[in-house]
């Protein structure tokens, strides 16, 4: 009996101890469950602040990228921009002062001009009766100033002008020389047979230059243009001797000298080289010429100066030849 008492109490104590054991387990069980479930939400909390954190911090970040590569693009655009009007401002430029780069433009400039000037003048008399050979020429230098307007297109262009001339240029009667078969020497013939000359004092007037732009620099042209011509002139019977004389005793010069002005139309051709954007090198050669009634009447030889119902009136027909050359001034 004692035996199984304690036998008993020995099962039931093993019992409870088990029964602690199973609790105690359970209980841990439980408290691990509960000690997980918070870790763990705890976890994802700090997970998600951390995720959203980071967001936030990427968002900012990227977006602070975003507006400075933004920023990069408009600057460089803005560069761009300015880049492509200073080329296209460049180009203009290069193109208002290059007549190939802008030969399918009109283009217009300006120029002054200053001018050497040979003048090449003689003349023949002309009466109703017959036309008189050319006496020979004379030539004199001087200055002229001149003004055009130049007015291009397709490498073509048309150039109104304006000028004038410092002319002074003299021609005088000549047969040449006589031969005086008596002392063998030569005379003047003026002395014999009168005095004869006319004298172009200046000129002035306007033309049009029609020429073409090469590539090398080299313009041709040619022109056509009207010019007043000032011009005094003096035919007379009568000899320098018979002059001087006069002059001497009767204090009267019958040298009557006629003056006068006329409009007469010329042509020519010339050409210019351009030496640098502003200057060119020019060369022109005028062709023009002019009859001038000198109201004198000739004497044939049979007759006297009083008995003049035969005299003819005389004209001298006037060729003159114009080289010019000088320099060109574009502004």
């Amino acid at each position: 009996m004692n035996n199984f008492k304690k036998i008993f109490l020995l099962i039931n104590f093993l019992l409870i101890i088990s029964s602690s054991n199973s609790f105690a387990e359970f209980k841990y069980y439980n408290d691990s469950s509960t000690f997980s479930d918070f870790d763990i939400n705890l976890k994802k909390n700090e997970i998600v602040k951390y995720y959203n954190s980071n967001s936030v911090d990427e968002s900012i970040n990227e977006s602070k990228e975003n507006n400075s590569f933004n920023q990069q693009i408009i600057e460089e655009n803005e560069l761009n921009i300015k880049e492509s009007i200073k080329t296209e401002s460049n180009n203009k430029i290069n193109k208002k002062n290059d007549p190939i780069q802008n030969q399918n433009f009109i283009q217009i400039s300006s120029f002054i001009g200053a001018d050497f000037i040979n003048t090449n003048l003689k003349f023949r008399e002309i009466d109703d009766k017959k036309v008189y050979p050319y006496n020979s020429p004379d030539s004199k230098n001087n200055f002229g100033l001149k003004y055009l307007l130049n007015i291009s297109y397709n490498k073509f262009y048309l150039s109104p002008e304006i000028f004038y001339e410092n002319t002074k240029t003299k021609s005088q009667f000549s047969y040449n020389r006589f031969l005086n078969f008596e002392n063998n020497q030569f005379i003047d013939l003026r002395h014999a047979f009168g005095y004869k000359y006319i004298k172009i004092n200046k000129r002035y007037g306007g033309k049009i230059n029609f020429g073409y732009d090469f590539n090398n620099g080299f313009s041709p042209y040619f022109f056509t243009g009207l010019s007043y011509l000032d011009y005094s002139n003096l035919v007379t019977p009568y000899s320098l001797i018979q002059r001087n004389q006069i002059l001497q005793n009767y204090n009267y010069d019958i040298f009557q000298i006629q003056k006068g002005r006329k409009l007469v139309p010329f042509y020519g051709y010339g050409f210019k080289i351009k030496i640098t954007d502003s200057l060119y090198f020019n060369t022109e050669y005028h062709i023009l010429s002019l009859t001038v009634n000198t109201k004198a009447k000739r004497f044939l030889p049979y007759e006297s100066i009083d008995n003049n119902k035969n005299s003819r009136f005389i004209n001298l027909n006037n060729s003159l030849r114009i080289f010019k050359t000088g320099l060109l001034l574009k502004f």
